[in-house]
C-alpha cells in the first residue's frame, strides 16, 4: 500500500491554526512534527498536539519537554507523531536532560516512537526527535555525543521503520553521516534547503536566507520511496518535507 509521510518543525512561535490549515491541505498518512506547544499563553489552544489530532481526525503520540527560548521565555514543547491509522505500542525516552547528560546545553530532548497499524494488516514503526542546535551548525564533541545517544535509542532496525526529525545538522556533518550508516536517507535531495524562511539570530550568529537543510526522513532499506519533495509555505521558519512509500521491497 502507499504510505505518505510528512516531516515538519512547526516552530513554537507559529500560530497553530496556520499549522492545522496547512496540514489539512497536505493530509499525509503519518506526520512527524516538532516544536508544537502545550500551555503556551500566545496560543489560544491549551495543547497543540491534541488540537491538531482532533482538528485533522488523527491519532497522536507526543512527549512534552520544558524549553527556554533564546529570549529567556520558558515554554513546553512537544515532539509529535500524528497518524491517520491507529497507533499501537509507543515509547518516549530522553536522549538529553539537565543534570543527567553531557549533551549540548543540557536540555530536555526526547525520542518519540509509535507503532502504527496499517489497513492492510501490517505495522510500521515511526520515530521522531528534535536534536540540538549548534551555532553555525558546526561539528562538536557534544553534538556527536547527542547523536550517538539518539541513534542508540533507535537501534539496529531491520524493517518497516521510518524516522522523521529536525537533526539540527546539515549534510555533510557527523550527525547526518552517522544516520546514513544505520538507515537509508529518504525524502528530497539533501542539497535542498528547509531552513530558514524567517530571520534567525542567536548570540553572534545571524541568518536571513533559506540556505540550510536541517529536516530529514530516513527509513530501513525494505521501504521503497517513490516520490519526495520540499513543500512551500509561509508558516514556520522550516519548510516541510514529504516522502511516499508505495510498498515493501
Amino acid at each position: 500500500m502507499t504510505i505518505t509521510v510528512l516531516q515538519w518543525n512547526t516552530w513554537y512561535q507559529e500560530n497553530v491554526h496556520h499549522i492545522a490549515g496547512f496540514l489539512a491541505e497536505h493530509p499525509a498518512d503519518i506526520m512527524t512534527l516538532q516544536e508544537l506547544t502545550i500551555g503556551d499563553p500566545h496560543q489560544d489552544v491549551p495543547n497543540s498536539p491534541d488540537f491538531l489530532a482532533a482538528a485533522l481526525g488523527y491519532h497522536a503520540q507526543y512527549k512534552d519537554m520544558p524549553f527556554e527560548a533564546p529570549d529567556g521565555t520558558t515554554l513546553t514543547l512537544a515532539s509529535t507523531i500524528l497518524s491517520k491509522h491507529p497507533i499501537g505500542t509507543t515509547k518516549t525516552i530522553w536522549f538529553s536532560q539537565p543534570g543527567a547528560s553531557e549533551a549540548i546545553a543540557d536540555k530536555y530532548r526526547a525520542y518519540v516512537e509509535a507503532t502504527i497499524e496499517l489497513p492492510d494488516g501490517t505495522e510500521i514503526t515511526v520515530g521522531t526527535a528534535a536534536a540540538s542546535y549548534t551555532e553555525n551548525f558546526t561539528n562538536s564533541v557534544a553534538k556527536d555525543v547527542e547523536t550517538e545517544r539518539l541513534l542508540g535509542l533507535i537501534g539496529a532496525r531491520q524493517q518497516r521503520y521510518i524516522f522523521g526529525g529536525d537533526l539540527g545538522a546539515t549534510p555533510p556533518s557527523h550527525t547526518y553521516e552517522d544516520f546514513c550508516q544505520i538507515l537509508e536517507p529518504r525524502g528530497p535531495n539533501p542539497v535542498e534547503p528547509t531552513w530558514t524562511t524567517k530571520p534567525f539570530g542567536q548570540n553572534q550568529y545571524d541568518v536571513h536566507e533559506l540556505a540550510w537543510r536541517l529536516d530529514y526522513l530516513f527509513s530501513t532499506p525494505d521501504l521503497r520511496q517513490t516520490a519526495a519533495e520540499v513543500l512551500e509555505t509561509p508558516y514556520s521558519n522550516h519548510l516541510p518535507i514529504t516522502a511516499t512509500f508505495e510498498d515493501y521491497i
